[in-house]
C-alpha cells in the first residue's frame, strides 16, 4: 500500500505542477514573454524579472523553452538570457518551500474554491484563478500521500539497510536524485518526493544537501535538452548546468555536513529540505552573476564553437515540446511566421529585378521558392491547429498569425502566377513603360517594401500601435494608388496602340502591387481589439470615406 501511496503522491504533485503552469498560462499568456524582452535592459534586471517569471511559471522545462524563444528573436544577448534562466532557478524554488508547508489540511478548502471557479465561472481570468487553487490543492494533496506512504515505507528493515548505505557514499544518492529529476523534469515534484522521504524518516539529514545538489544537477540536464534545437540554446543550457556544477563542487568540498542537522536550524525537517533548494539557487545566482560573460566564453571556446555560417539558419522554428503551453507555442510561430516574411519579401525582390532588368531568368526559381511558402503556411497552421485552451490574448494572436500566413501565401500566389506572367509578358513583346509610369511603380515598390518592414514589426511588437500604422499605411497607399491611376487615364493618347499595350502592362503591375499592400495590412485588423473595431464601423456607417477632391493631382506623400 505505502507504494502505492507514494506512486500517487509523486504523479498527483506532476499533474498539479502541469496543471498550475497551464493555469498561470491562462492568466498570462503571451504577456509574460512581450515583459520579459522588455525586462532584460541590464544583466540585474533580468535576473530579477527571471526570478518573477520562476514565480509565475515554475517549470524548468517551460521557461527553458521560454528564454530559447527569446534568444530566436535577437532581441536580447545570450548573457542576459542566462541571468534570466539563473534567476528562474531561485524563482521556482518558491513553489517547493509552499508545498513545504504543513497545509495539507487545507487542500480541500483549495479544491473546492478551484472547483468553483474552474468549472463554473466564465470569465477567463477567473478560471485562471481556479485553476491555480485546484493546482496547489493538488501539490498539497500530493505530499500528504507522500508523508504517508514514506512512514509506511521507513518500518522496511531493508530501507534501512539501504539509506545507511548511501550515508557512506552519498554520491550515489546524488546520482538518483539527478536521475530522478530528468525523468520527472520538475523540481518541485522531485523536492517533494524527497520532502515526503524526509518526513518518513527515511532521508537522513545528513543526505539532505546530496539530494538537493542532484536534483539541481537533473535540472540543468533538462534545461539543456529542452534547448538542444538552438545553437545559442544549447549554449545557454549549458552555462546554466556549469553555474550549478561549479557551486555543488563548491559546496561538497567546503560546507560541512553536521551544518545542516535539526539541532542548529529552528525549521521543522520538510521546510529544511525546501530552502536548502532555495540556498542552492541563491548561491549559484551570486556566485554566477559577475562570471555570466566567461562561463559563456568557456562554453563557446571549450563545448560548442562556432559551426559553418550555413548552420546558423534553422529549417524551423516551430517545436513540438512548446505546444503544452500555448504561448509558448504562439512565440515559436510567431519567430517562423516572420521567416515567412522574410522568404515571401525575397520572392518580391527577385520578381522586381526582373522586371527592372527585363530578364525572364529571376523568373525561373519563383516557382519552387512559391511551394517553400506553401510548405511553411501548411506545416505552421498543422502546428496552430493542436493548440489546445487559450485566453482571449492568446486567442486573438493565434487569429492574427494565421490570418497572416494566409494572406503572406496569397502574395506568393500573386508574385508567381499574376506578376511571373507580366513580367515574361513584357520580356517577349519588349513593352517599354512610360517613364513617368516607371517612376510611380518604382515609388510603390519601395513603399511595398516599407510595408513588408512595418507588418514584420507588428508581428515582432504585437502592439496596437504598430498595427494601426500597418493600417494606416495601407489606406494611403490604396488612395495613392487611385490618384496615380487616374493621372495615368489622363496621360494616355488615342490610337496609340503601342502605347495601350504598355498601358496595360503598367496597369497589371500597379494592380499588383496594390493587392500586395492590401494583403500586408489586412492581418493587422485582426489584432485590434473589439470595441476598437466596433467603434471604427460605427463611424464608417455614419461617416462615409470621402472622395479626393481632385484626382488630377497626385496627393502629398506621407508615408
Amino acid at each position: 500500500m505505502f507504494l502505492i501511496k507514494l506512486a500517487a503522491g509523486l504523479a498527483l504533485i506532476l499533474f498539479g505542477v502541469r496543471f498550475l503552469r497551464k493555469g498561470l498560462d491562462r492568466l498570462m499568456g503571451g504577456r509574460l514573454i512581450v515583459w520579459l524582452e522588455k525586462a532584460t535592459s541590464t544583466r540585474l534586471h533580468a535576473m530579477g524579472a527571471g526570478t518573477v517569471a520562476g514565480v509565475l511559471a515554475p517549470s524548468s522545462t517551460g521557461l527553458s523553452l521560454l528564454t530559447a524563444q527569446i534568444l530566436g528573436n535577437g532581441k536580447t544577448s545570450t548573457e542576459k538570457l542566462l541571468a534570466v534562466l539563473i534567476g528562474a532557478n531561485v524563482g521556482m524554488t518558491v513553489l517547493a518551500n509552499v508545498a513545504a508547508l504543513q497545509v495539507g489540511d487545507y487542500a480541500g478548502l483549495l479544491l473546492f474554491f478551484g472547483v468553483i471557479g474552474f468549472q463554473l465561472a466564465t470569465p477567463e481570468r477567473v478560471r485562471g484563478i481556479g485553476q491555480c487553487l485546484l493546482s496547489l490543492g493538488f501539490i498539497f494533496l500530493a505530499m500528504n500521500f507522500l508523508r504517508e506512504g514514506a512512514n509506511n515505507f521507513s518500518s522496511s528493515h531493508n530501507v534501512g539497510i539501504i539509506f545507511g548505505v548511501l550515508d557512506q557514499y552519498p554520491w550515489m544518492l546524488c546520482v538518483a536524485a539527478t536521475i530522478l529529476a530528468i525523468l520527472l523534469q520538475s523540481s518541485t515534484a522531485t523536492v517533494g518526493f524527497g520532502i515526503g522521504l524526509a518526513t518518513g524518516g527515511i532521508l537522513p539529514e545528513s543526505l539532505f544537501v546530496d539530494w538537493i545538489i542532484g536534483t539541481n544537477i537533473g535540472l540543468g540536464f533538462t534545461s539543456l535538452f529542452v534547448a538542444r534545437n538552438n545553437l545559442e540554446g544549447r549554449r545557454l543550457g549549458i552555462a546554466n548546468l556549469l553555474a550549478k556544477l561549479i557551486v555543488a563542487v563548491l559546496v561538497t568540498a567546503f560546507v560541512p555536513r553536521n551544518l545542516f542537522l535539526s539541532e542548529r536550524l529552528s525549521f521543522p525537517v520538510p521546510q529544511q529540505l525546501a530552502l536548502m533548494h532555495t540556498a542552492f539557487n541563491v548561491l549559484v545566482a551570486i556566485i554566477s552573476f559577475p562570471l555570466l560573460k566567461w562561463l559563456l566564453a568557456i562554453v563557446k571556446g571549450t563545448f560548442i564553437p562556432d559551426p559553418p555560417d550555413s548552420q546558423h539558419v534553422p529549417k524551423t522554428f516551430l517545436n513540438p515540446e512548446a505546444l503544452e503551453t500555448p504561448s509558448l507555442a504562439l512565440a515559436h510561430a510567431t519567430r517562423e511566421l516572420l521567416r515567412m516574411n522574410d522568404e515571401v519579401k525575397i520572392m518580391f525582390q527577385n520578381i522586381w529585378s526582373a522586371h527592372i532588368q527585363n530578364k525572364t531568368f529571376f523568373v525561373k526559381n519563383i516557382r519552387a521558392q512559391d511551394d517553400t511558402v506553401d510548405e511553411i503556411n501548411q506545416q505552421l497552421m498543422l502546428y496552430l491547429s493542436q493548440l489546445g485552451e487559450m485566453n482571449d490574448f492568446d486567442r486573438k494572436w493565434h487569429f492574427t498569425l494565421l490570418s497572416y500566413s494566409n494572406e503572406l501565401e496569397t502574395i506568393g500566389d500573386i508574385i508567381e502566377k499574376n506578376f511571373a506572367n507580366t513580367v515574361i509578358k513584357q520580356s517577349a513583346e519588349n513593352l517599354v513603360l512610360n517613364p513617368d509610369d516607371q517612376a510611380v511603380l518604382n515609388q510603390l515598390y519601395q513603399k511595398t517594401l516599407l510595408l513588408f518592414d512595418l507588418a514584420a514589426g507588428f508581428i515582432t511588437m504585437r502592439e496596437h500601435t504598430t498595427a494601426q500604422k500597418v493600417i494606416s499605411a495601407r489606406t494611403e497607399i490604396n488612395e495613392w494608388c487611385m490618384v496615380q491611376k487616374w493621372t495615368h487615364y489622363e496621360r494616355l493618347k488615342p490610337g496609340d496602340r503601342q502605347g495601350l499595350s504598355n498601358s496595360l502592362c503598367f496597369l497589371d503591375m500597379l494592380d499588383g502591387l496594390r493587392r500586395i499592400n492590401n494583403h500586408l495590412g489586412t492581418a493587422a485588423y485582426g489584432f485590434k481589439s473589439t470595441s476598437a473595431r466596433q467603434k471604427k464601423m460605427k463611424t464608417k456607417t455614419t461617416t462615409p470615406n470621402p472622395v479626393p477632391e481632385n484626382l488630377s493631382r497626385p496627393a502629398p506623400e506621407h508615408f
